[in-house]
């Protein structure tokens, strides 16, 4: 018998009983996290197995970016699935790199901890890994997705890890000391960023980045969504808590003109409409 073995003889029985469960535990999370390291290369995969999700192609869009890229940036109009994507991306995140870091902010308490983490605690399956609270997923010190209200930088300052995903969802929001904070932490080729949000400022960091080489832009339009092409055809929207038509369509009478010689490629946007 060998010195481990001795001691956990000589442990009451209790104890030896409680340290069983533990191995067991461990050595099933160790299968799961082997299992879970198979999504690394397709996050949508991913999303259906584990989370039970099936994103639409702009989804798709952006959690291949984030997986091929070291800055993506994300323009999105009202009700797409943006940061309903982004929950699943950050357990991806999470589940498929460890060790790994993920840090999320938004503007307000309301957007990072009902909006963000509202969409990851809905999603996490009671199975999965990690043990989820308001505003943290974790397994260990060097393995966790954390949620920051971003009224100040302090949150997102020191941390410079090998594998790390910064996400700044509602980004036009943001204040620039959170932009200064996440490039220093930037340092690592595995080190990814992703920010989103609805396009209605015309300056600041989020808006300067549109002709960043650095980044790769994605723009969704509501007019993408596929709940548009079901509704415009006759159909039921496929994903009923997203854009629908009737809203687009009031959108369209409330903000724009008539053009001169319109097409079905053509809106023209009011003077101050944000566009």
């Amino acid at each position: 018998m060998d010195i481990a073995a001795q001691l956990v003889a000589g442990l009451p029985r209790h104890a030896a009983a409680e340290l069983a469960v533990r191995r067991m535990e461990q050595m099933a999370a160790n299968r799961q996290g082997s299992r879970l390291a198979a999504y690394t290369a397709d996050p949508s995969a991913y999303a259906l197995a584990v989370l039970g999700a099936r994103w639409w192609a702009k989804q798709v869009e952006i959690a291949e970016s984030v997986r091929d890229n070291r800055r993506t940036a994300v323009y999105a109009g009202h009700s797409v699935g943006k940061t309903h994507a982004i929950g699943g991306i950050v357990q991806w995140h999470f589940d498929c790199f460890q060790p790994s870091i993920t840090l999320t902010t938004a503007p307000s308490w309301a957007s990072i901890h009902d909006m963000l983490w509202g969409e990851i605690r809905g999603q996490r399956p009671a199975t999965a890994p990690g043990r989820l609270l308001e505003l943290r997923l974790e397994s260990g010190p060097k393995h966790y997705a954390k949620g920051h209200n971003a009224e100040s930088g302090a949150g997102f300052q020191g941390r410079h890890e090998g594998r790390q995903l910064i996400v700044i969802d509602e980004a036009q929001g943001i204040q620039p000391y959170i932009w200064e904070a996440t490039n220093a932490m930037m340092t690592s080729p595995d080190c990814r960023t992703l920010v989103s949000g609805n396009p209605t400022e015309t300056g600041g960091p989020y808006y300067d980045i549109r002709e960043d080489p650095d980044w790769n832009i994605i723009h969704i339009s509501c007019l993408e969504h596929p709940n548009i092409a079901a509704e415009l055809a006759g159909l039921p929207a496929p994903y009923p808590k997203a854009v629908s038509l009737l809203w687009v369509e009031e959108m369209i009478r409330r903000h724009t003109i008539a053009a001169d010689e319109p097409d079905a490629d053509c809106i023209e946007w009011l003077p101050g409409s944000g566009d």
